[in-house]
């Protein structure tokens, strides 16, 4: 399994997109995480990248599976390693 610190590279607007179908607002999902509105802003403008635990987390709130959410979120690697999405799956899950 992927270590829960491994962080995941988003398009941060996709997240914002996914946040806002949703009906979230920052302050919302920064409650879900334990973080502020300003990390989520953060992880929306690309300034720093969410952790594994956070996308297993969204996926757990929508009922979404994890391939299905790295792709909705334009997940293209998870740093280091940089591995692609089909790996992150078969790792995470």
């Amino acid at each position: 399994m992927l270590p829960a610190k491994s962080r995941v590279k988003l398009d941060g607007d996709k997240l914002a997109r996914f946040r806002r179908e949703q009906g979230w607002s920052q302050d919302q999902l920064g409650k879900a995480f334990d973080r502020s509105r300003g990390s989520i802003c953060n992880f929306e403008r690309g300034v720093h990248m969410p952790k594994a635990w956070h996308i297993r987390a969204m996926c757990r709130m929508t009922d979404t599976s994890l391939e299905d959410m790295l792709y909705t979120l334009g997940a293209t690697h998870y740093m280091p390693g940089h591995h692609y999405i089909e790996d992150m799956v078969s790792i995470w899950a």
